[in-house]
């Protein structure tokens, strides 16, 4: 199936840069990202000015780095209007470590700036603002254009999968699941906080996703296992990377602030994201392939199906996890009805999705009124309004990335649905798990979750990040102008990609990742490992269950590899960006 997509407002999806005052120039209200070695390419072969900045470099970052001593020792001594002081200068340092500066010392400006708008092929209109902060980077492909990633989204519906699937279940079967996993992890003194915390949450996962395996013990004892990942339900579920369409300008430069309590908390990154208005693609596709090739061999024991191999129970409660996430019947698919079995098993994904995406925006309409409450001096509620309102009154969305919110990434929202039963519980897992800095405030905290926003702050507005509006394709007048057809498709884009080769002194052994060429499309596909230009052995590449294009690039692991024999298989990681 083919989606439209349509950013609705600002995206950021990170890709772990945390950029400095070297690594961008602002010019005009735009904002240039450049690199180091094309910051030396710019000054050419004069060794003296090379020299310049070497000695520029190095005296900036050394009264950088003093000041920033200066400011923790007199913050450990609790001395304020000392910590204050450095403060302010460690800003001003900071703002003049900068590129501009060192052209502007030399004479160099005009001449840098015909640089940048030949040379840099990131760059972003923006408001301006002082050189030195933190920007954090936005995730592009290979050649610098922006995407989204397939994870960002699958994310997404798996949070909006897994709150249907708590939705169709006795709320009391639920309570009494995490009561009796509560129970156990609190009498359970050896295990950290956070682990605890984590295991929790991964004990409703796994009750939506996934299906158990029986495992042999050494001491002979057989017991199911229920978070064996192969066994996930979410891999008959894929996405691929989303492209943004033709568009010259589709990155923005905004500051990000927090809002709680009727009060705006200055944050220290102004972020890279892709502005709203920006038309994507995106294909989307469940394997309904597996499923009729598995049914012959599925067996029902005490009301419970399974596959057995190797007389071991595996894929335990597939026939009924599958009903109960996707509204499929595996007994009712066949192969003459399978296409529309996986048209149906779509559209209520997408169905989820629409569904949840509607209890968030309520979720957020009354975070908002809440915030317009206690915003006594109107300083910012009456910048959210419209921004608000425009989501409000929007269908049919789904919301990714950074600043995405407590309720877009757990099943809080769930919980709150029946305060009365969950409430009490929920306190008592603060308590006993340390959540939260005020204990007199967590009774409190489960009504007001989330208690605070992300947002992206400008002159005129303040907006929330990281909806989007999507669509199935062939059901998308919301998206009438999606006609304008990509700059490049995803295929061109991957052809772009540069393979590398194994760098030298890194060892073949098994669990290492390689650069690999698909030299056959099918299914199997079949790869050429890179690793030199003498050395490139062909395999089928298993972990991957739809068709790649042929002659991209990917990257895999090697699964498994012999002393004598060599490597004897490779599985799929992730595509090459």
């Amino acid at each position: 199936m083919e989606l439209s997509l349509k950013t609705f407002t600002p995206i950021h999806i990170g890709n772990g840069e945390e950029l400095y005052a070297l690594d961008y120039v602002i010019h005009n209200k735009t904002y240039y990202r450049i690199t180091q070695n094309q910051f030396l390419k710019f000054l050419g072969n004069d060794e003296k000015l090379l020299t310049d900045y070497v000695s520029w470099i190095q005296k900036n970052s050394a009264e950088i780095s003093t000041l920033d001593q200066n400011r923790e020792r007199a913050r450990q001594s609790k001395n304020r209007t000392a910590e204050k002081n450095y403060n302010q200068e460690l800003n001003i340092a900071r703002q003049n470590f900068n590129l501009l500066k060192f052209a502007q010392k030399h004479n160099l400006v005009d001449k840098f700036y015909d640089f940048l708008k030949k040379q840099c092929d990131v760059n972003a209109e923006t408001p301006i603002f002082p050189h030195g902060n933190q920007i954090k980077g936005a995730l592009k492909i290979g050649n610098n254009h922006l995407y989204i990633p397939a994870t960002s989204i699958k994310g997404s519906v798996r949070t909006a999968l897994l709150f249907s699937v708590l939705n169709k279940t006795k709320e009391g079967l639920i309570k009494e699941m995490i009561e009796e996993q509560f129970k156990k992890l609190k009498s359970d003194i050896g295990m950290n906080e956070d682990r605890k915390r984590q295991q929790l949450d991964e004990l409703i996962d796994q009750f939506c996703f996934y299906c158990g395996v029986e495992i042999k013990k050494d001491s002979g004892k057989v017991e199911t296992k229920t978070n064996d990942e192969k066994f996930d339900l979410m891999k008959l579920v894929s996405f691929s990377d989303a492209i943004l369409n033709n568009n010259s300008n589709p990155m923005g430069i905004g500051k990000v602030n927090l809002y709680i309590g009727g009060k705006q908390q200055s944050q220290t990154p102004y972020v890279e994201y892709i502005k709203e208005g920006q038309y994507l693609s995106n294909k989307f596709h469940f394997n309904i392939d597996f499923l009729v090739s598995i049914k012959s061999t599925i067996k029902n024991e005490n009301n419970k199906s399974f596959i057995e191999t190797n007389n071991k129970k595996n894929w335990i409660g597939i026939t009924e996890k599958v009903k109960m996430l996707f509204n499929l019947d595996i007994n009712d698919l066949t192969q003459d009805n399978k296409e529309e079995k996986r048209y149906e098993v779509e559209n209520h994904i997408l169905q989820c999705v629409y569904d949840f995406s509607q209890v968030q925006k309520e979720s957020d309409n009354k975070w908002f009124e809440n915030f317009k409450s206690e915003d006594a001096t109107n300083s910012f509620k009456s910048k959210m309004i419209e921004p608000f309102d425009k989501i409000k009154n929007q269908e049919f969305m789904v919301r990714l990335g950074y600043a995405t919110g407590f309720t877009g990434m757990t099943e809080i929202l769930y919980l709150k649905k029946f305060s009365q039963i969950f409430k009490i519980l929920f306190e008592n897992i603060m308590i006993d798990f340390n959540i939260g800095k005020i204990p007199q405030n967590r009774e409190k905290y489960f009504e007001k979750i989330p208690k605070s926003r992300r947002m992206i702050t400008e002159q005129e507005e303040i907006k929330p990040m990281g909806w989007i509006i999507l669509a199935d394709k062939n059901n998308a007048e919301t998206l009438s102008s999606m006609e304008v057809k990509p700059e490049k498709s995803l295929l061109e884009l991957a052809l772009e990609v540069k393979p590398e080769y194994l760098k030298l002194g890194i060892k073949v052994r098994k669990g290492i990742e390689i650069n690999a060429k698909v030299i056959k499309s099918g299914k199997p596909n079949r790869v050429k490992l890179l690793i030199s230009e003498s050395d490139q052995p062909e395999f089928n590449l298993s972990g991957y269950t739809s068709e790649l294009a042929e002659n991209t690039i990917v990257i895999v692991k090697i699964n498994d590899i012999h002393d004598k024999k060599g490597i004897l298989t490779v599985g799929y990681c992730r595509p090459k960006l």
